[in-house]
């Protein structure tokens, strides 16, 4: 066996421990946060690991600072629908952040689910916005998504239409956009869970968001041939209600 065949080794075998003790991790198996830190940061070699860790370093911290119980975290998350897949999820999410402030806001929701404000699969879904959007356009759902409609200018387009690419606005029935039900839950529970003023209660999940039939309508399209032209505007069914119809637990798409 050759040197390069030692180092190739070794890499492999700190990559397999790395990976083995975030999981853990992750699933609220933590006795000291600052020790594990240590461990896991003699793990990380490359570029993309200390990438990683910086992350997982901001949620951990912020978990403490807020004494998240990570126990009660990792026990929920196990009997949820992704059960102890859980922990492989919240780790590509990690390891896929381009910033730290993205690891701190991933610890408010997992503090959001060990409180019971939102679900392990609410809190995965708004994981998934954190992951799939850039960081200026998070700041800019924060910073606006009070306002029932925005018009923006040629400096904030390219953030409002990545928002509306990935579902959090939409085309409302006047001359602007509005934001969707999801893009309130992810500012309150995850963007802002800090600013205890801006929604008030978080133990009743839409205090201090718009009613949903209070959200602007969305223009009806009806098809003439080959060319779409608007007909009518709808006024009784918002965004939500007019793509999704919520029967029970099973979710319909369309009408």
């Amino acid at each position: 066996m050759s040197i390069n065949d030692n180092y190739s080794n070794s890499e492999e075998n700190d990559d397999e421990k790395l990976f083995e003790t975030v999981l853990k991790i992750l699933m609220g198996d933590v006795s000291s946060v600052i020790d594990t830190l240590n461990i896991i940061r003699n793990y990380c070699k490359s570029i993309p690991d200390k990438i990683f860790y910086n992350n997982l370093q901001a949620m951990m911290l912020d978990m403490d600072h807020n004494k998240t119980s990570a126990k009660k975290v990792g026990t929920i998350l196990a009997k949820s629908e992704y059960g102890f897949d859980s922990g492989l999820v919240l780790l590509k999410f990690l390891y896929s952040f381009e910033t730290p402030q993205k690891g701190k806001c991933m610890a408010y929701l997992l503090d959001s689910v060990s409180k019971e404000f939102i679900t392990p699969m609410e809190c995965m879904r708004l994981c998934r916005y954190l992951n799939d959007i850039s960081l200026m356009s998070l700041i800019y759902l924060k910073n606006n998504v009070s306002k029932k409609t925005v018009q923006g200018s040629i400096e904030v387009y390219p953030y409002i239409m990545e928002l509306k690419n990935n579902g959090l606005m939409y085309e409302n029935s006047g001359s602007g956009l509005s934001f969707e039900l999801d893009a309130f839950l992810l500012d309150k529970y995850s963007l802002s869970y800090d600013e205890d003023n801006k929604y008030g209660s978080y133990s009743e999940k839409y205090k201090g968001i718009p009613d949903i039939s209070s959200f602007p309508e969305i223009p009806v399209y009806l098809s003439a041939g080959s060319e779409p032209y608007m007909n009518s505007i709808s006024t009784d069914k918002t965004s939500l209600e007019h793509i999704f119809s919520v029967e029970e637990t099973t979710l319909k798409i369309g009408r």
